[in-house]
């Protein structure tokens, strides 16, 4: 009886572990099997690699950081420049302001000596002692000249007078070419009217912050006083 119990105990017994054997085969290898498979070898690589992809993604936003900031670069040196141009816009009508005012002072010079050897020059005509018979027959030479040589008739003379030791003639030049012109065609006329017989020593006083250019005649064996100072 005790033998017949044993022996059913031992079958149970192989029983119990056979089937233990099934279950660990079937049911708890697999599970194994799968949570080795979720977890991989090349997984504990998956991390790093992740990890150095955000990395370099992080480092390229760097170059795109610098290439926003150019545009704000570049804007600096546009307002430098803008700055500059402002002060070159500034500046320039200021030089030009002080050549403007240098030139005026130089022309108000010019005409300040112009004027001192006018007067002085009419001043010692005027102190001159007439010659009647002499100033008579030379002041109607004279006005013939302007009457018959080419050129003189678009003078505009004002005064023609001799006294003793010269004559003068004076006409209005209200510009410099209207003073060249009169004083060019003086000269050539006394030159060549008349063969040259009323060519002298003659010189030149501008008056041209009034308009009038004097032009002086030496008598023979006289000179002309005013340019002698």
């Amino acid at each position: 009886m005790l033998s017949s119990f044993f022996m059913k105990s031992g079958l149970f017994f192989l029983v119990v572990i056979a089937c233990a054997g099934l279950v660990f085969k079937f049911v708890v290898e697999p599970l194994t099997d799968n949570k080795k498979s979720r977890v991989p070898k090349g997984a504990l690589q998956a991390t790093p690699r992740a990890e150095f992809n955000v990395s370099t993604a992080a480092k390229a936003k760097e170059p795109v950081a610098v290439e926003i900031q150019a545009p704000s670069h570049a804007s600096a040196v546009v307002n430098t420049d803008q700055i500059s141009t402002h002060a070159e816009n500034q500046i320039k009508p200021a030089i030009s302001e002080t050549r403007k005012r240098t030139q005026k002072e130089a022309i108000a010079a010019v005409q300040k000596m112009e004027t001192e050897v006018f007067d002085r020059a009419a001043n010692l005509f005027s102190e001159e002692p007439i010659d009647y018979p002499w100033a008579t027959e030379q002041t109607e030479k004279l006005r013939l000249m302007f009457d018959e040589f080419p050129g003189l008739e678009r003078v505009s003379l004002q005064s023609l007078e001799c006294r003793m030791r010269s004559c003068q003639i004076i006409a209005y030049t209200p510009q410099n070419s209207d003073a060249d012109y009169f004083t060019a065609m003086v000269f050539g006329a006394l030159k060549s009217y008349k063969k040259g017989n009323l060519n002298a020593p003659a010189a030149i006083a501008r008056q041209m912050s009034a308009g009038q250019t004097s032009v002086y005649i030496a008598r023979d064996g006289h000179s002309l006083e005013f340019y002698e100072e």
